[in-house]
This record gives C-alpha cells, sequence and structure tokens, in this order.
C-alpha cells in the first residue's frame, strides 16, 4: 500500500472528515433539542446505545450513539478534543484511514461498555430469576431492601410508585383479614367449650361454633387468595423491574473515539506539548497515561452520580492501540 495515498497534499485546520463529523454531531444536537421541545421526542433513548439485552436496543444505535451528546458543554468539549486532535491525524493519514479509525475506536469503545454492562447486569437478573422461581413476601422485602433493587431511572420509580402502594394496601387487607379470622375461630372454640358445661343448649351452641368455624375458613380463603394475588403481582413488577433496567443504561457521545484519537496522537508525537487549560505545558504522551490511569480508576471506583462511561473511554484507547499496531505491522512506513 503506498504511503502516498495517506500523504496530504495540503494541511487543513479543518479537513474533509473532521468536518463532516462535527456538523453531523451539531445537526443531531439541535435535532435533539428542536424534537424534545416540539414533539416530546427524546432523540437520545432513539439514538444513543442501550444495553443489547434491552428492548431499546437496536443495532444501529452502535454507530449513532457517537454523534449524539447530552449536554452543550459535553458536545463543546468532545468536539474541540476532536477536532484538536483529530484534524492532526486526518492530515496525516488522509480521510479514509482516519474515517476508519474513528469508526472502530468509537465501536471499540461500544463494545467495551456491553462488556461492563454485562457484569454490572448479571448479578441483578439473578437475582430476580431466583425470586420468581420461589416468590414469598420476605424475600420480596429482603430484595427491595437489597443492593440488587436500584432505583436508576424515571421509569423505574415511576413503577415503583406506582405499585407500592397498591401491594402495602392489599398486604395490609390480607393481613386483616387473616387476624379476623383468627378471631372468629378463637369465638367459635369458646363456644364449643360452653357448650360442655351448658347441656341445655349446648346443641345451639355448637351449631353457632360450626357457623363461625366456616365464616373463619371463609375468611381466610379470602385472605389466602388475596395473598396469593399479591404475590403474583410481584413477579409481574420484577418483570417490569427488569425490563426497565435494562433499558436505563444510556450511552451518548464520541468520548470513546476522541480518546482513541488523543491516543494516537500520543503514540504518533509523543513529545508534542499540549497545554491542559491553555496554562500548563505537558508532553502528550503523558496526557495520554494520565486521562488513561484517570479513567481506569474512575471507572473501578464508580463513584455515586457518576454517570461517565469511563470504560467506554479505555475501550476506545485500546481498540485504537490496536489497529494502530496492525497497521504498523503490516505497512510500517504509514505510521512511523
Amino acid at each position: 500500500m503506498a504511503y502516498d495515498q495517506y500523504r496530504p497534499t495540503s494541511f487543513k485546520l479543518l479537513p474533509p472528515v473532521v468536518k463532516n463529523i462535527l456538523i453531523i454531531s451539531g445537526l443531531f444536537y439541535l435535532a435533539t433539542i428542536g424534537l424534545s421541545s416540539a414533539f416530546k421526542i427524546d432523540l437520545a433513548d432513539i439514538l444513543g446505545m442501550h444495553y443489547f439485552a434491552a428492548d431499546k436496543f437496536q443495532p444501529y444505535q452502535l454507530v449513532t450513539y457517537m454523534f449524539m451528546h447530552g449536554s452543550f458543554s459535553h458536545i463543546l468539549f468532545n468536539m474541540f478534543a476532536f477536532w484538536m486532535f483529530g484534524y492532526i491525524l486526518e492530515n496525516v493519514w488522509g480521510s479514509k484511514r482516519f474515517l476508519i479509525y474513528f469508526l472502530i475506536t468509537g465501536l471499540g469503545a461500544a463494545l467495551i461498555q456491553m462488556l461492563v454492562f454485562y457484569f454490572q447486569t448479571e448479578p441483578v437478573l439473578n437475582a430476580i430469576s431466583i425470586y420468581q422461581q420461589s416468590p414469598s413476601v420476605t424475600s420480596f422485602k429482603d430484595f427491595m431492601e437489597s443492593s440488587n433493587f436500584k432505583v436508576v431511572s424515571y421509569d423505574i420509580q415511576n413503577h415503583v410508585n406506582a405499585f407500592q402502594g397498591k401491594y402495602n394496601s392489599m398486604l395490609m387487607q390480607a393481613d386483616t383479614l387473616n387476624q379476623f379470622a383468627d378471631v372468629t375461630m378463637a369465638h367459635a372454640r369458646e363456644l364449643q367449650q360452653q357448650s360442655l358445661h351448658l347441656p341445655q343448649i349446648a346443641d345451639s351452641l355448637r351449631d353457632q361454633s360450626q357457623l363461625l368455624t366456616m365464616q373463619a375458613e371463609s375468611i381466610r380463603q379470602s385472605s389466602d387468595s388475596l395473598a396469593a394475588m399479591n404475590l403474583r403481582s410481584t413477579v409481574d413488577f420484577m418483570d417490569q423491574y427488569r425490563a426497565d433496567y435494562l433499558n436505563a443504561p444510556l450511552v451518548v457521545g464520541a468520548s470513546g473515539a476522541v480518546f482513541g484519537i488523543l491516543l494516537a496522537f500520543g503514540m504518533m508525537f509523543p513529545n508534542t506539548l499540549i497545554y491542559i487549560y491553555f496554562l500548563f505545558p505537558i508532553k502528550a504522551k503523558w496526557v495520554v497515561i494520565i486521562f488513561g490511569a484517570i479513567e481506569l480508576f474512575s471507572g473501578f471506583t464508580n463513584l455515586p452520580g457518576d454517570n461517565v462511561a469511563h470504560f467506554a473511554h479505555l475501550g476506545g484507547m485500546l481498540f485504537g492501540f490496536i489497529l494502530i499496531k496492525y497497521w504498523n505491522k503490516h505497512n510500517r512506513k504509514t505510521l512511523f
């Protein structure tokens, strides 16, 4: 493969792939705002990347998620970093190779994040399956108080609010009926004892006792039926919780590909100075190492409220490293 295929004829600050990705990302961001305001359509939910086992997942999301962003600051910093390092790489590699690199690192970021989602969701899904195989009031209470129950989306919160009141109400009704059955049964036994000491009205007392016993059994059956129906509702609730839980993770943004581009820049121009916050000069190779270490640490610590897909960033860097090494091995002149 000839090196001239990747050698730029001119050095542009806005080469075609960088320019078009900036434009597409900007249009998608404006469309997200416009469709949400005008038609209440959540474009991020449609084009952002869901977990592959979720109802909302579609294969095209593995690509479209890269062009979606959650806020103005999100798209601003992503696109600035993308332009800052990307235009140099596109000028050096050429548009075709740069586009391939951008897409593969973005896909790699998605695949690594999917793997992380798998390890995060499996314990919860196993706990749900175990509960549904042998549901009980006690085990349901234990599940709701365990770490396997997480309110990670508005859908989960709404369904919990709608379910919890009905469940508690039916639980109280069943308990009240059961207590009433106990009282009725106790009264029947008392009449049975009185019949032993009052032979003149013993038959009447025994008849009353038998009638109360039948009433108690009927009340207890109603209580058991209500409790069983309530327990079945917890199984249905678990189905809904599973669906909501799987649909909750959503990844948007080109950060994974941007981290891949940062890695490529650091590998190709390791001693080039990068000015952090436009003030502090640091060599590119150290920036890559520092950012990689931060993402690794942040990914494993998983602090509460941190909704950044750190492993997607690392996935972009990992796939970028593998791809560069592959290219370098098969045609060394094209890179170093």
